[in-house]
């Protein structure tokens, strides 16, 4: 059977089975997209309070890996200094 504009209805129906499809591939892009965009905010916003968090402390956490050092470094001068004297 014929359309009103000489397509025929299958035919037709095709097309809007098609665009149909089309269509909702493209609302599952876009709202995939935003979700996708949200994560990104939320990484972001750890990267950020972790960098902030990091540069506030960071005083505090060097001399925190000094002093651990500085122990450790004398644990061996005092070993050392009394194998060289008894």
């Amino acid at each position: 059977m014929i359309g009103a504009h000489g397509i025929p209805g299958r035919y037709r129906a095709a097309l809007a089975g098609g665009e149909r499809l089309l269509e909702d591939r493209l609302r599952f892009r876009q709202e995939t997209a935003a979700h996708i965009q949200g994560y990104r905010y939320n990484q972001w916003l750890f990267r950020i309070v972790l960098m902030a968090l990091l540069v506030n402390f960071s005083k505090t956490i060097a001399g925190f890996f000094i002093d651990v050092g500085q122990v450790i470094m004398l644990t061996f001068v005092d070993q050392t200094y009394e194998a060289i004297f008894p």
